[in-house]
């Protein structure tokens, strides 16, 4: 196999060191990270509650993977952050408790929060609906 197939076939990553000296404060363990909807900035949650906001960077003109820096650490809540996602302009968290945050854009407030046992609860209303 000649090197341009091996290179396409390469997935390249980085993993920027990141400690709970970095910003003096507790970080956690990274649980999963995601693209902010209209910049190239990274967020990962953490299990202590936090979000990691990294540099922005464009795209590599080698072939060696973006190194990014992380530059702020957002405390969001106590909970440890299983899940990170966006949805339209909303930053949404899932935690270890079952309660799904929205956000805004900015991270600056929850606009609305439930909890798995609502989520429950509809679709059980919809079901019943749908039988009858």
């Amino acid at each position: 196999m000649n090197s341009v197939a091996q290179e396409k076939e390469h997935l390249g990553y980085s993993a920027p060191e990141i400690t709970d000296k970095t910003f003096n404060m507790v970080l956690g363990s990274l649980s999963q990270s995601i693209f902010h909807y209209d910049s190239m900035q990274a967020l990962t949650a953490t299990s202590a509650g936090n979000i990691v906001l990294w540099d922005k960077q464009t795209e590599s003109v080698s072939s060696q993977p973006i190194v990014r820096k992380a530059m702020k650490i957002v405390f969001l809540q106590k909970e440890a952050i299983t899940v990170l996602t966006l949805i339209d302009s909303f930053i949404v968290t899932g935690d270890v408790s079952g309660q799904i945050k929205f956000y805004d854009g900015n991270l600056s407030s929850s606009t609305f929060t439930m909890s798995l046992a609502w989520i429950h609860q509809i679709h059980l209303l919809f079901q019943r609906k749908a039988f009858h």
